[in-house]
């Protein structure tokens, strides 16, 4: 039975409260499109990735981690794990947040591409988006390393292509804004998906999965309670938001030695 026959069936057979109730595991059919809400699992050293599905609203985002939060409960999985020193910590996985829309045509930051650059300008202005919560593994080795932790600092040449991509009209080419970024935003061995802010998924022309209109901000800890991750990606939506409304301008600011010397530090943060 093909797929779209097997939705019908079940449509025909039971009630549309219990349709939505109705779970499915396994391989998603081809062709399922947006029809289903799709959990990914994939299994990383010591963790168990979850990707949520899309979220429209943040309400929706804090059930979605909700349900995964109930579902781990159920077969043993904890979202903590204890150090030496008895300590309790998150599990270690990072708990990425990511902005986009279901296409291209309508994708926001496609639209004003200058919403890209007051992002950018904006999270490195303050560096407590980039360690207050990102937890134990922080600075140029983690795995959300800032662009001027790098041992170019390449905040010239960012500047420089900030500056191109701002003055781009409205819906440019998704390639083009993958060409400003994508040798420039990366850790330190040149690994493009390894850094704070990732654009491997945005509009990447040689990766199969690279168009999704995605911005990945990685720069979070998954932390021993869900709700401490779902307040904190309602801040960051408020940045966002924030931004969109009123764009920021201020040129890259070059800290220099003071970045890990004042922001390492909570007092700091």
């Amino acid at each position: 039975m093909g797929y779209q026959a097997l939705i019908e069936f079940f449509r025909e057979t039971i009630t549309p409260t219990d349709f939505c109730d109705l779970v499915f595991c396994g391989y998603v059919p081809k062709g399922a499109g947006d029809e289903l809400l799709k959990y990914g699992l994939a299994a990383d050293p010591g963790v168990l990735e979850i990707n949520l599905p899309p979220a429209a609203t943040w309400q929706e985002y804090d059930c979605f981690l909700g349900h995964a939060a109930a579902a781990a409960d159920e077969v043993g999985l904890k979202q903590t794990k204890l150090q030496l020193n008895g300590a309790v910590h998150g599990t270690g996985g990072c708990a990425h947040l990511a902005f986009g829309w279901p296409s291209l045509e309508e994708n926001p930051f496609l639209k004003e591409p200058k919403r890209i650059v007051s992002l950018l300008r904006y999270w490195q202005q303050h560096p407590a988006l980039s360690y207050l919560f990102i937890g134990q593994y922080v600075g140029p080795g983690s795995q959300a390393p800032r662009v001027d932790e790098g041992p170019s600092h390449g905040l010239y040449e960012l500047e420089v292509a900030c500056e191109g991509v701002q003055s781009l009209g409205e819906h440019p080419e998704g390639e083009l804004i993958d060409q400003f970024y994508r040798n420039l935003l990366t850790d330190s061995s040149g690994n493009a998906h390894r850094t704070e802010i990732c654009f491997d998924k945005f509009c990447n022309p040689s990766a199969p999965n690279g168009k999704w209109g995605i911005i990945e901000l990685r720069a979070f800890e998954t932390f021993p309670k869900t709700e401490t991750m779902s307040v904190i990606a309602l801040f960051v939506r408020v940045v966002l938001a924030r931004l969109f409304k009123a764009p920021y301008t201020e040129p890259l600011r070059r800290f220099g030695p003071l970045l890990h010397d004042r922001y390492f530090l909570p007092a700091f943060l």
